[in-house]
């Protein structure tokens, strides 16, 4: 695939058509001015005026450029990146921001599609007059390795595979950017390189995942430097929070919340309780006795709990005064971390950021963070929906055309595709003579039942318990017709289901099961410089992206 390869006119899909789409951000994407007063009247546009207000605050641009300066070496990231990392030295310059754990080979697609919206974005900003560069957080104090340690693609025998790492048995739970590879890491590529079709691509693949994934690197660490190839021609910089020179900044903003937490916690209630007397659902579970840092007891990360006096550790239902936590991250900040409401505010802090680019899901929790940004005088920046894409590969495009299929029809799964191309392609005589079945059984009973009523009303009840499982026989008769009809058509069942597997995984968007590896295999690097020119930042909608093979 490469840039001359778009074959149709990319189709857009609105989110209203997409299943499970939440009403928060559905509003907040198409109708904002209805969900404004929870983002402080924010809306994915303006970037310009917010950048004015991001650039008066106070930031420790020296030290923070420093680390990713020092990061970025280690990563092995491109020159336009240290270019970038010098243009955030200057007070002018804004941030667009994104991030995400840190996935097996990259993870699922839509971390490619978070940091190519967040690089597009930084490029058209700068181009408009106002400097941005593009950040990646690599969010490595992150604890639940099972979301992260795997990764699927559709092998070489058309099944759904999961290549999935499998830690060292340890006493305690470290965090993600905790973690060091094994030499069984190796297994894994090997793994990933034999499900891949053979190609001119693969000696590449290879050669980037040994020099990223090496035993002994770091989980996160290998994240980020796989990210670096991938993305060295954008000049995309990343950022790893583990670091103790970040950690020391950021502890300046968790004292206070360690300080204040009752009075927040009580804040957050009440902000989010306005949420959801709006109608909409709070993503993140909030109660008074929140608070929104996490601390390393005995090598664990865990949570903390506030009861009166008493600051508990989740984990060990251990008691710490007040003192004791503020004296522990005085003397030990890399112990100290922030939950999912307090990290926006930590990286907001750390970076003059404009723009954050999220998924619907971060979308959604950024409407409770308000009573943060105003506990901490901050400005929140933008929170972006990143662009959300499906690749049709021609083969499917063309199937789905010849067949009349949607793709809203996919969500329907392999039993309801079936019956409408069978229905409606295949055995459509049969079908018409179903439906007109239906329709003059439907007719005719309906006039006996108004006969019936005129001489006993107890007979034409006694027609419709009759007429109910008359259609009930009719439905199951046809449901056997579509069943059989499948049977007799195995190669386009095949190919049905294979196209299913491909564009829907598990019922679920391709972008949120399928490894980037599964296409680039196919396509080579210029696969990524597509996804890139298929991103339209003036849309909200789900793009379909279509490719000649």
């Amino acid at each position: 695939m490469n840039n001359e390869q778009a074959s149709v006119e990319p189709a857009n899909i609105s989110f209203d058509k997409i299943p499970k789409t939440s009403r928060l951000f559905l509003e907040y994407i198409y109708k904002n001015d209805q969900v404004a007063k929870f983002y402080n009247g924010s809306t994915f546009s303006n970037f310009k005026d917010i950048a004015q207000e991001v650039i008066k605050q106070e930031f420790d641009r020296e030290t923070v450029a420093e680390v990713l300066k020092a990061q970025n070496v280690k990563y092995g990231s491109s020159e336009l990146t240290f270019r970038n990392i010098e243009l955030l030295r200057n007070p002018s310059t804004v941030a667009v921001v994104t991030g995400q754990q840190a996935g097996l080979f990259s993870g699922p697609l839509f971390t490619i599609y978070k940091a190519l919206t967040a690089i597009k974005l930084a490029k058209t900003l700068s181009e408009e007059g106002t400097t941005a560069v593009a950040i990646f957080w690599v969010a490595s104090d992150d604890h639940d390795f099972a979301e992260v340690d795997h990764c699927k693609i559709i092998n070489n025998e058309g099944k759904l595979q999961t290549i999935r790492y499998q830690q060292q048995e340890a006493a305690t739970t470290p965090s993600v950017g905790q973690i060091k590879l094994s030499d069984s890491i190796k297994e894994q590529i090997s793994e990933l390189i034999s499900a891949l079709p053979a190609s001119e691509f693969i000696a590449e693949i290879s050669e980037m995942l040994h020099e990223s994934y090496q035993p002994g690197n770091g989980f996160a660490e290998s994240f980020a430097k796989l990210l670096a190839k991938l993305f060295a021609p954008y000049g995309v910089i990343l950022l790893n929070p583990q670091d103790e020179k970040l950690k020391q900044l950021a502890a300046k903003l968790i004292a206070p919340v360690i300080r204040e937490s009752h009075s927040i916690a009580e804040a957050l209630v009440a902000h989010t309780k306005q949420l959801e007397m709006s109608g909409y659902h709070a993503q993140v579970h909030i109660n008074q006795n929140t608070v929104p840092v996490f601390v390393t007891d005995d090598g664990s990360r865990t949570a903390i709990i506030r009861e009166g006096n008493c600051f508990i550790l989740k984990t060990s239902s251990k008691c710490r005064s007040m003192q004791d936590l503020l004296n522990q991250l005085q003397a030990n900040p890399s112990n100290f971390s922030p939950s999912v409401l307090l990290r926006p505010i930590v990286q907001d802090f750390l970076l003059p950021t404009v723009a954050y680019i999220g998924g619907p899901a971060e979308i959604a929790y950024f409407a409770q963070l308000l009573p943060l940004y105003q506990f901490f005088n901050r400005i929140p920046p933008r929170a972006t929906p990143r662009k959300s894409l499906t690749i049709v590969q021609k083969r499917f495009y063309d199937l789905m055309n010849k067949y009349e299929l949607t793709f809203q029809d996919l969500f329907y799964g392999r039993d309801g595709i079936l019956k409408k191309v069978i229905e409606q392609s295949v055995d459509s005589e049969t079908t018409a003579i179903f439906e007109q079945t239906e329709k003059l059984f439907d007719s005719q009973l309906d006039s006996l039942r108004q006969s019936l009523l005129k001489v006993d009303p107890t007979l034409a009840e006694a027609l419709k318990n009759g007429k109910e499982k008359i259609f009930y026989q009719l439905q199951n008769l046809r449901t056997r017709f579509v069943t059989s009809s499948a049977k007799r058509q195995e190669t386009l069942a095949r190919q049905l289901e294979r196209m299913l597997l491909t564009l829907m995984p598990e019922g679920n968007l391709q972008e949120r099961e399928l490894n980037l590896f599964f296409f680039f295999a196919r396509y080579g690097r210029g696969f990524i410089d597509t996804l890139y020119n298929s991103i339209d930042l003036n849309s909200p909608d789900h793009k379909l992206v279509y490719s000649l093979s």
